[in-house]
């Protein structure tokens, strides 16, 4: 269950009593949709700021006297700063007659391969909303809800769209192209945004209609793989058929090394953070000396791992780790797989979803909302990991190759934002 936005909102202005604001506390660290609200309203609290700092002091004048009428609840009599400037801010729309805000729905938004498009499905019923023709092969995609962007990986670079159109705002081209299955890496906060080059890493600054390359890490190696850490200290990088792990220092460039199996040219890994940024998980195929595919859950800073051995068939794709803590690992055969999940402490296999029909690629929602991407049958499937059941799935179409997706959390939209 995630708290109510006037919650989170108490909670940013220290208005909630010290056991509860250190229960509320525990839960963000652990939950990345929640993260992300806290995040949009500490923006939203600034654009408050600076658009009130600009009005005439009659108008701000009256915003102060009508917050201070008598009859609010008491958590926001007792919350003065950023509580009373979200307040304000309705208030500020409904005075300056300039536009109203409006509620927009969760948004899927996945990447079509075979279409060479963007394509944005309601996560409730599967249905297709929007599309926009981006060429290029794209593959991966993340959401970068501080600038209401996406940010897209296509052969030889990265385009950021318009999360309302899914126009393309900014394009940057790569001076190599990204090693085969290669991911992106966003810290959003500190606007960076990370990629896979042949020899290192390039890490990308993020302007409102532009990206620019700020810096290169180089490994002498090449990594496919990269994870963030939630506070952006932290870059992970993975050369799946060497079995290699780094740890860089993203400030200082410092990083180091570790391998965790034998090479295998063959092989494919995928990354993931945990939410409070103190693990990192590892799937690699291939890892254990009998063949066996491998799961590690690894130390941040000291690297130290515990691993298990999985399942060989049908073939893990992906993985992803869930809201409620658990990874769930896509497998397929082209014809049965289904979604494997797993706890994480300890690491063990616990259930097996939908078992008769194979996905690859692992779109992460809220609440144990996952959803699977078939890239060989072209179809979405959306499950509900707490029930173990299937919510929908789309039929199976020509033309499109849906591989990687994101789930654009919804809200309220105001009219200077995106």
């Amino acid at each position: 269950m995630h708290p109510e936005l006037t919650r989170l909102a108490a909670y940013l202005d220290g208005a909630l009593g010290p056991g509860a604001q250190a229960e509320l506390r525990a839960h963000i660290l652990t939950c990345r949709v929640c993260a992300a609200r806290l995040a949009q309203l500490r923006d939203d609290a600034g654009r408050i700021e600076r658009a009130l700092a600009d009005r005439p002091p009659d108008l701000r004048a009256a915003v102060r006297v009508r917050m201070r009428r008598p009859g609010r609840p008491a958590w926001l009599a007792q919350g003065a700063g950023l509580v009373a400037g979200l307040a304000a801010l309705l208030l500020f729309a409904m005075l300056l007659g300039g536009g109203t805000a409006a509620r927009v729905p969760d948004l899927l938004v996945v990447t079509d391969r075979v279409g060479q498009q963007v394509v944005a499905l309601d996560p409730a019923t599967g249905a297709q909303l929007n599309a926009h023709a981006l060429g290029a092969m794209p593959s991966a995609i993340v959401y970068d809800h501080r600038r209401s962007l996406l940010y897209v990986l296509a052969q030889r670079a990265v385009v950021a769209l318009d999360l309302a159109t899914l126009a393309p705002a900014a394009r940057w081209e790569a001076p190599h192209e990204p090693p085969a299955g290669a991911n992106l890496a966003l810290d959003a906060r500190s606007g960076q945004l990370y990629l896979a080059q042949p020899g290192g890493i390039a890490a990308l600054a993020l302007g409102p209609a532009q990206l620019t390359l700020a810096r290169s890490y180089s490994l002498g190696a090449n990594p496919q793989m990269l994870a963030i850490t939630p506070d952006g200290a932290a870059l992970f990088a993975l050369e799946p058929g060497q079995a290699r792990l780094w740890r860089i220092d993203v400030t200082s460039g410092a990083g180091r090394s570790q391998v965790l199996a034998g090479a295998d040219s063959a092989r494919s890994g995928w990354l993931a953070s945990s939410r409070d940024g103190t693990a990192l998980y590892v799937l690699l195929t291939r890892a254990t000396p009998d063949g066996l595919p491998g799961i590690w859950q690894i130390d941040r800073n000291t690297l130290a791992s515990q691993s298990i051995a999985i399942s060989q068939q049908p073939a893990p794709w992906d993985f992803e780790l869930l809201d409620n803590g658990q990874l769930a690992v896509a497998r397929g055969n082209g014809a049965v797989g289904g979604v494997e999940l797993l706890d994480t402490s300890p690491l063990s296999s616990t259930a097996l979803l939908d078992a008769a029909h194979d996905q690859h690629h692992i779109v992460a929602g809220v609440g144990g909302t996952l959803f699977g991407l078939n890239f060989s049958h072209s179809t979405i499937t959306r499950y509900d990991a707490a029930a173990r059941s299937v919510v929908w799935r789309t039929a199976t179409r020509t033309g499109w190759q849906p591989w990687d997706g994101v789930l654009v959390p919804g809200g309220w939209r105001w009219p200077w934002q995106r």
